[in-house]
Order: C-alpha cells, then structure tokens, then sequence
C-alpha cells in the first residue's frame, strides 16, 4: 500500500513560510512562500510560471499539480479522483504547505 502523507487534512499546521520549487514543462521557479499573503497558485504564477488557473475554488482541476517532495493540506479538491489523491496531486488553488519545504511538478508542454 502507498502511504498517503503527501496530502494531509486541512487539520494540519499549516507552515508559517515554505521553501517552494515548481516545474512546469523546461520552467521552474524556487522561491520563500508566506501561506498568508497569497494563495500558492498566485505565488507561482506571479514568479513566472503560467499555472492554469479557472475556479479557484477546487471545482475544476485546472491548477493540479504533483507534490514530489513534502506534506500540503488541502481544503476542497472535488475534481480530483481518489486514486489522484492518493498519487499525490492536489489542487494549488487550495494547497497549503504543511513541510518546509515543497516542490511540485505541473504538467505542461513539453
């Protein structure tokens, strides 16, 4: 059986700021992330990695992503399967790092 640690229950701390690296395709962007200024999908994008973005609720998948390394607690991902869940893809409009540290990896042109 695969643990489920790379996504935890919102109950978890949240981490005051996370050491964030995020790949998308030949870009990636690594940089110090404060939880309570900006959502993590804002961050990434605004660091220059175009990240998808439609809902922002959870609803329509378009921000997933992989976590490759460390813990984020997710609040909604309705438009993920199980199987996605449990393979580690969360949604960065609700992710919140739990680690203090990160990396996700979204797909994108090659």
């Amino acid at each position: 059986e695969q643990s489920d640690d790379a996504v935890s229950h919102l109950e978890a701390a949240t981490a005051q700021s996370c050491a964030v690296s995020a790949t998308m395709g030949s870009q990636e962007v690594t940089f110090d992330y404060c939880p309570q200024e900006e959502s993590l999908v804002e961050a990434i994008t605004k660091r220059g990695i175009n990240v998808p973005v439609s809902c922002r609720g959870g609803v329509c998948g378009s921000c997933s992503a992989t976590v490759v390394e460390g813990e984020v607690a997710v609040e909604h991902s309705y438009a993920l399967t199980k199987k996605e869940r449990k393979d580690g893809v969360v949604l960065c409009c609700q992710a919140r790092p739990v680690s203090d540290h990160i990396k996700l990896a979204f797909k994108g042109d090659q």
